[in-house]
């Protein structure tokens, strides 16, 4: 360190820096007796700062820098001046000194100068002599303080009223205030050298951004490039070590120690940015050092460790957009982008395969159509193959595979036969159909459902039964219900019938009724009581013949809407199920990113996705509304088709 600051000759001889050189000579003859006669003499000292060692070597230095103003104005500039003692310099403690100058700082004056510059050097002393955070608020104070000074003119303008070689002279002038900022430069420079040494990183940290405030005065771009360079190497070796010890776990070994070493390799990182981005963020990397790229490959590394060797999907994926969040090379992005697939796609098929365990087999697919774009060649047969198991347990799910024998036999329209079909599953090629008791070829009672592919006319592979649908549940209920009315209401007429039919005793007094009753001959025209008794007439049966054929044709057009009904069903299953599979899309990477790390070649398909989602959306809202009028109309028509049904039995 320069000696004007480390052994300022003013400070040896405990002298203000504004004392005549006549004073000079008589304090060193004082010292020069005392240090013979082995006395201390600190008259004139300032207590405040400790004393420098004395001996009679050190005096005559002192007094011969003093003696020639080359070398004199140099320890002038870095020690106190009291103004023939206008300034209150002889206090024992520190900090009261310097609230003292620091309340007349704010001066424009002469001794408002000279206090601003005695608290830099003050502050100066302080920094070098002192240790831990002190010393670092000592620094920054000292350097702000100093900045000031050198911006001060009267300052610099009592300097050369002192000195008649710098009056005039802008040249030497500024010479100086070179001079004193190299000389600022080296001392700092020597206490982040020391902070090196010792591994303060942290303090390394706050004297690098103390320094880069003053870096437009204070000559200290060469020595913070040593220190980039030493430092970017420090902070290089340490996360090497880190990645080797993530690359030294073995495969077998125990699961929990390997997570263990893992929690604590990161944590190491954690400490290690804390340290180190402070000091890049000051300085800058050295040349060949990309720390953002480097801390990225530290996090890749723990998360291949994580993924390989934990089986911990997603601690990997954490790391990995961490990492790509930091990294700045394409190359390493590119990497960052493959593993971010390949850990999606391994996340979205163990999800999967949990879902099919559980039975949630339609929430499996779509997992595993995520999966699949994001999958490498290799293991798309996998997923796919897997992807068609699930299909298929997905459309054989509930089926009971120990009933595939339903009776299928009719006879003159009578017996059970399948009709309809719902469920249609391109794979597979089967479909949900209904077993139903016929007669005249008409389907009456829904007996049960069973999943069923066509292998011929009127030939079928069974798979099993089914339960049936709500609305065929609630309709075999209805017809058994009507049947059990019909037949109630069939009793009570035919007893009421039989009752009516018996003529009733005659006992009149009139003979002519009996009589004529008795010779009349029969009538072509049933009378009224033959209408109850079961007996239509041929205007009636005309009736209730085309009333069947107009239930007929209803039943018709009904079966017909049920035909469109099913396959529109199935239309808005299809839109449905592409729908929430986009839908899963964007939530997946909604979760993983922010909307400025999503990397490009997930953008692309992400934003295409939302745009064909945004897109369907309205058309399926339509089709949905379309679908409830039709099942509205659909149900109106079919409640008036069974009261007209029922009319039609009750007027037989």
């Amino acid at each position: 360190m320069n000696p004007s600051l480390r052994c300022n000759a003013f400070r040896c001889l405990s002298l203000p820096a504004d004392v005549e050189l006549s004073d000079v000579y008589r304090r060193q003859n004082r010292l020069e007796i005392a240090l013979e006669m082995g006395e201390s003499d600190s008259k004139n000292g300032f207590r405040f700062l400790p004393s420098s060692p004395l001996s009679r070597e050190s005096v005559l230095e002192a007094v011969h820098r003093l003696e020639k103003d080359s070398t004199r104005v140099s320890e002038e500039l870095f020690w106190i001046h009291d103004l023939q003692g206008k300034l209150a310099l002889h206090g024992t403690n520190s900090d009261a000194v310097l609230t003292a100058l620091r309340s007349q700082s704010d001066s424009n004056t002469t001794k408002g100068a000279i206090a601003q510059h005695n608290a830099a050097v003050i502050l100066t002393c302080l920094a070098i002599e002192s240790k831990g955070g002190k010393c670092l608020d000592y620094w920054k104070d000292a350097l702000k303080y100093w900045n000031t000074t050198n911006q001060n003119p009267i300052f610099w303008q009592f300097l050369e009223d002192r000195y008649p070689s710098l009056e005039n002279d802008s040249a030497a002038l500024t010479q100086l205030k070179h001079e004193a900022g190299i000389i600022l430069a080296e001392a700092v420079g020597e206490e982040i050298w020391e902070s090196i040494h010792g591994r303060d990183f942290r303090r390394v940290a706050s004297i690098t951004a103390a320094v880069s405030v003053h870096s437009h005065w204070l000559p200290v771009e060469d020595e913070l490039s040593k220190v980039s360079r030493q430092v970017a190497a420090d902070a290089t070796g340490r996360a090497g070590a880190i990645i080797d010890r993530a690359e030294a776990i073995q495969k077998d070994g125990d699961k929990s120690a390997m997570r263990r070493t893992l929690a604590a390799a990161e944590q190491d990182f954690q400490t290690l940015t804390q340290e180190f981005d402070p000091i890049f963020e000051c300085l800058g990397t050295a040349d060949g050092v990309d720390w953002p790229n480097t801390k990225a490959s530290v996090l890749r590394k723990l998360s291949i460790a994580y993924f390989n060797h934990v089986d911990d999907n997603d601690e990997a994926l954490r790391l990995i957009v961490e990492a790509t969040n930091l990294a700045k090379d394409p190359e390493i992005r590119s990497r960052l982008d493959g593993d971010w697939r390949h850990v999606q796609q391994s996340i979205l098929r163990g999800e999967a395969v949990q879902l099919m365990e559980s039975g949630s087999y339609t929430e499996a697919e779509q997992k595993l159509s995520a999966a699949l774009p994001l999958a490498t060649e290799a293991q798309k047969q996998e997923i796919l193959d897997l992807r068609q198991t699930c299909r298929r347990a997905r459309v054989f799910k509930g089926v009971d595979r120990s009933k595939i024998n339903p009776t299928l036999y009719t006879l003159n329209g009578i017996g059970a036969t399948f009709y309809g079909g719902r469920d249609y599953d391109t794979d597979t090629k089967s479909y949900v159909t209904t077993h139903w008791f016929t007669v005249i070829f008409l389907p009456i009672i829904p007996l049960a459902s069973y999943r069923v592919s066509k292998t011929g006319p009127r030939s079928y592979s069974i798979y099993g039964q089914v339960p049936l649908s709500p609305f065929l549940k609630k309709y075999r209920w209805s017809v058994l219900a009507a049947i059990v009315l019909l037949i109630i209401w069939a009793t009570i007429d035919s007893n009421t019938s039989s009752s009516s039919s018996s003529p009733p005793p005659n006992t009149s007094s009139g003979s002519e009724y009996s009589t004529a009753a008795k010779d009349a001959p029969p009538s072509s025209t049933p009378s009224s009581v033959g209408y109850g008794s079961g007996t239509s007439s041929p205007v009636e049966r005309s009736n209730l013949s085309q009333e069947s054929a107009a239930i007929e044709v209803e039943r018709g057009e009904l079966k017909q809407m049920k035909v469109r009904l099913d396959s529109q069903k199935q239309d808005l299953d299809a839109q449905n199920a592409a729908l929430e599979k986009m839908q899963s899309y964007v939530k997946i990477i909604d979760s993983t990113y922010t909307a400025d790390t999503i990397p490009k070649s997930v953008r692309d398909r992400y934003n295409s996705t939302i745009d064909d989602y945004n897109g369907r959306l309205p058309g399926f809202k339509k089709a949905v509304h379309e679908y409830s009028d039709a099942v509205e109309e659909y149900e109106r028509r079919r409640t008036e088709f069974n009261a007209r049904v029922q009319r039609y039995n009750a007027s037989q």
